[in-house]
């Protein structure tokens, strides 16, 4: 993976040069069940005009049947020692970035009966399907958010930086236009506070392979053992103590730019237009992750000045572990989702009869919110 990463690092294809810094990887990993939020990601990106970002994207795969799915929608794959290999010709436009298998991935030793049961529905689909027994204080769930920690440690000697996303995390402009790349160690996506002091959210982190960017990597694997036994703290509730241990300079993202849809991790009364990234977390259920994101995509394509206090209304279906926190779009907003997706299919040149189709993905994207 080390390789795999490096490669995309210095991946930079005519016109891109400038668009990310040198020797520098963005990562994520998904599964079969949420690669539709990969594909929308990817979609949002690419009518974004970040297709160099995408070039410098390396996605790990979780089970067999995600990077079976990275192939037949146009991304370079690595099997086991085969190496890396580019898509077939048929898919060979558009170019969404690099895709592995994440053999090391493993659930772990489950604790309870209860523990056992989310371990078996996270393997599939990070518990999207069921609450009950997949809180946040099972060791199966931190285990899997803890991956990311586990991903930038391998790669990051192999890198200058490295720009870790969740799948359910979307750019509508370059990161790296946004903030100086070399000010800091350790950058991040904020949930509460203003400020760089601003307590960290996981979805969004930047690591630089300074010394005290990979000694804040080593912290945090050191503490591996502690957090997935950890009843009530998840990953991002130790990171903090990791960078000052490792004395890496630490930052937040301003949420006005790098926003979330907890609300806490918002900026009321920033405008969505000016967005350089949005995390649909909070929300448990798939489905409703799209259906944020769709919000989001329908006000920046509606009057200039809109807010989140404009696209958080109403409660969409579905789980989530804040009850307020959850939205279903009025039947205003839905003219205004059905147009951003016309604009975004007649934008993008999807392969011929592939699976990515722009139709195809809208329906299943859609569901019953846009019949």
């Amino acid at each position: 993976m080390a390789r795999l990463a490096a490669d995309a690092s210095q991946r930079t294809p005519s016109g891109c040069a400038g668009a990310v810094p040198d020797r520098t990887v963005l990562l994520t990993y998904t599964n079969a069940h949420h690669f539709d939020l990969l594909l929308l990601q990817r979609r949002v990106a690419q009518q974004a005009g970040l297709s160099c970002l995408l070039e410098r994207t390396l996605t790990l795969c979780l089970d067999d049947a995600c990077s079976l799915l990275c192939e037949e929608h146009g991304l370079r794959c690595a099997h086991r020692s085969l190496g890396l290999r580019s898509a077939s010709a048929s898919h060979a436009t558009p170019r969404l970035g690099s895709c592995t298998r994440y053999s090391a991935y493993d659930i772990g030793a489950a604790d309870t009966r209860t523990d056992r049961k989310c371990a078996a529905r996270l393997s599939q689909n990070f518990g999207a399907r069921s609450h009950t027994a997949c809180a946040l204080g099972t060791h199966s769930y931190r285990t899997i958010t803890f991956i990311k920690w586990l991903i930038l440690h391998e790669v990051i000697s192999s890198v200058d930086a490295a720009l870790f996303f969740d799948d359910d995390v979307v750019f509508f402009s370059n990161p790296f236009k946004a903030f100086e790349p070399l000010a800091y160690d350790f950058r991040h996506q904020t949930e509460s506070g203003t400020g760089c002091e601003a307590g960290p959210n996981g979805g969004l982190l930047y690591v630089r392979s300074s010394d005290a960017g990979r000694a804040l990597l080593v912290n945090m694997v050191a503490r591996k053992a502690e957090i997935e036994a950890s009843g009530d703290k998840l990953d991002q509730d130790y990171v903090v103590a990791a960078s000052r241990d490792a004395g890496a300079k630490r930052c937040a993202f301003p949420k006005a730019q790098f926003a979330g849809h907890c609300p806490r991790a918002q900026h009321a009364h920033a405008p969505v237009h000016g967005l350089v990234s949005y995390h649909a977390h909070c929300c448990a259920v798939k489905d409703s992750k799209m259906q944020l994101v769709q919000r989001v995509l329908a006000a920046r394509e509606g009057p200039a000045g809109r807010t989140f206090g404009d696209v958080d209304r109403a409660p969409l279906p579905g789980f989530t572990i804040f009850s307020d926190t959850c939205y279903k779009p009025t039947w205003g907003d839905l003219k205004l989702i059905r147009s951003a997706w016309k604009q975004l299919d007649a934008a993008l040149e999807w392969p011929a009869g592939g699976k990515g189709n722009g139709r195809a993905l809208r329906g299943r994207l859609g569901g019953d919110v846009l019949r």
